[in-house]
């Protein structure tokens, strides 16, 4: 579920707990991709969270965050 926390001028808009940190490295068009194979298991269906947090030296803190996203996985 959603979270809410500030530190600094940064907020943090998902629930940390249970949080899994993908170090990525984005192109120079400041595009990532996170190749994530999702296996067949029904204990991974609901609700997710995304948020990404970017090394930005011109932003306070040196750090950039977007707002977030909640997505579903579900069974077909």
């Amino acid at each position: 579920g959603r979270g809410s926390a500030t530190v600094g001028p940064i907020t943090i808009n998902v629930n940390l707990t249970g949080a899994v940190v993908l170090p990525l490295t984005t192109d120079a068009a400041g595009k990532a991709t996170v190749p994530l194979p999702v296996p067949s298991n029904p204990g991974l269906l609901g609700l997710l969270d995304a948020q990404f947090f970017i090394a930005d030296s011109n932003a306070p803190l040196d750090v950039s965050a977007t707002q977030g996203l909640e997505f579903e996985l579900f069974a077909k």
